[in-house]
């Protein structure tokens, strides 16, 4: 099969599972793998259906690991990656993958910014996630995704505050 089938065949594979056609979507995926191991939107995609639709987490991270070696310019991969990441709580992991995204020119800076934000934010690095959500609001140009990364500024700013007066509550009481 030439590259151009290969697409093709890709573009298939996409528009079926948009359409909730998983099985079909996979046999394709791994046909296009299997003819050309280095399509790394072929593995995106498997890592994706792997992950969701069949739960298989192992699996889910290889074929994502292989998308990035093999197209480290197609930023949805490095955003799935981060997800299962995170679904697991391997936080420092899910970094280190958007710290190589961020040099990535086709990955939109917001939603990266925003993402370090979560991850900060799910290890209660309040601070930190913060200045990641001003910067995800400096380089937003959608008012309505600026008014949500507002609102998560203003959840890790409560965050600090109930944690602040849980240790002096607990302070006070030990003292």
């Amino acid at each position: 099969m030439t590259l151009d089938d290969l697409q093709e065949l890709f573009e298939d594979a996409d528009k079926k599972i948009e359409d909730g056609l998983f099985t079909k979507a996979k046999n394709i995926l791994e046909t296009i793998v299997e003819e050309d191991p280095s399509f790394g939107k072929a593995h995106n995609h498997l890592g994706w259906l792997k992950e969701h639709k069949y739960n298989d987490l192992v699996m889910a991270e290889k074929h994502y690991q292989l998308a990035i070696q093999f197209d480290s310019y197609y930023s949805p991969t490095y955003f799935n990656y981060v997800y299962l990441l995170r679904k697991q709580d391997r936080y420092e992991e899910a970094l280190v993958i958007l710290q190589k995204s961020v040099k990535i020119p086709t990955v939109y800076k917001p939603d990266l910014h925003n993402e370090f934000g979560y991850t900060l934010e799910l290890q209660e690095q309040y601070e930190p996630a913060i200045i990641a959500y001003q910067v995800a609001i400096r380089s937003c140009l959608d008012s309505d995704k600026i008014e949500v990364l507002e609102k998560d500024i203003q959840r890790c700013k409560k965050k600090i505050t109930a944690s602040l007066s849980f240790w002096q509550r607990i302070k006070r009481r030990f003292k």
